[in-house]
């Protein structure tokens, strides 16, 4: 579990940067603070069921490439 943990941790950390946001922007976008988006990232934390559809739709990746389940290059999807 750990490795999923820690590659949930990166996914997300380097999806959001490649989206030019700020841990401040994603954490307002999906109604959490920038500390706790620094927590996820940093793997001390995992957001819940709820909050984590709301990153995958804010960062336009499926959870499946999230949480590590999809390898190699992410699979973006368009939201309808």
């Amino acid at each position: 579990m750990a490795g999923t943990a820690n590659l949930f941790a990166e996914r997300l950390k380097k999806t959001r940067q490649s989206r030019g946001m700020t841990q401040a922007q994603l954490g307002e976008r999906i109604f959490q603070t920038r500390g706790a988006v620094s927590h996820y990232e940093g793997g001390r934390n995992q957001p819940d069921y709820d909050t984590l559809i709301r990153i995958a739709n804010v960062l336009g990746v499926t959870l499946d490439y999230l949480l590590g389940r999809v390898d190699g290059h992410k699979e973006d999807f368009k939201a309808s």
